[in-house]
């Protein structure tokens, strides 16, 4: 197949993706005002004094609250359609190797999604609002970020370290990416600058175990095998 015909298949599966993530952000946006009020008796936030810090915080909130929910909804649908676009180039050995690679990554980010928006942050933020001796006072914004931040860090940081020694062994010999370190860092920054509230603790609360994930991922690495696509 040639390159503009991959480039045409390409933008076919993105736009399978993008014209249900902006349905799908749409309506979560229409219903966000129930969604964030339901959240907030979910997580146990009754005690939490919520507030808006600026004039455009809550549009802000419900704009992120939806954007999330289309993200959420379409990642397994993504993560198919990468698969399904990659595995004409995949050589016919690995296969069933990689077949089984992309299986893994989906469950993975599933039970690190459900993980994190059910157990893990609400466990947090429930922990902090009785650690407190004063009456919080929270921005709505703020507390959608941090459930963000910790959904993410349960999806990324179990699929790095996971998969990155996966990917190796089917021979692309990710080792080599100890040369790349500075950059792979800087990426991570950025990320996680998007990701997280306007502050700097919880970019760094982020950054430290997503990039933390990667150098553990990295020790796991052998260098790819002998089957692999290394030696094609």
């Amino acid at each position: 197949m040639r390159f503009d015909e991959h480039l045409n298949e390409f933008k076919q599966s993105m736009l399978i993706v993008i014209v249900p993530f902006l349905v799908i952000t749409g309506f979560a946006f229409i219903v966000s005002k129930f969604l964030i009020r339901w959240m907030v008796a979910f997580y146990g936030l009754d005690a939490v004094q919520i507030v808006t810090l600026t004039p455009w915080e809550s549009i802000q909130t419900e704009i992120r609250v939806a954007v999330s929910i289309g993200t959420v909804f379409v990642l397994p649908l993504l993560i198919f359609m990468l698969y399904r676009f990659s595995y004409t180039a995949i050589p016919e050995k690995i296969k069933k190797q990689a077949k089984i690679f992309f299986i893994f990554a989906l469950l993975l980010t599933i039970i690190g999604l459900i993980l994190g928006l059910t157990v893990f942050a609400r466990i947090i933020l429930n922990t902090m609002v009785h650690y407190n001796i004063y009456t919080p006072m929270w921005s709505i914004y703020s507390i959608v970020g941090f459930i963000i931040t910790i959904t993410t860090a349960m999806i990324l940081i179990p699929q790095t370290i996971i998969i990155m020694p996966l990917i190796d062994k089917l021979g692309f010999n990710l080792i080599n990416l100890k040369k790349y370190r500075a950059f792979i860092f800087v990426g991570v920054l950025i990320i996680t600058g998007f990701l997280t509230p306007p502050d700097l603790l919880s970019q760094i609360l982020l950054t430290i175990p997503l990039y933390g994930s990667f150098e553990i991922g990295l020790l796991l690495c052998k260098g790819g095998t002998e089957n692999g696509i290394r030696d094609n």
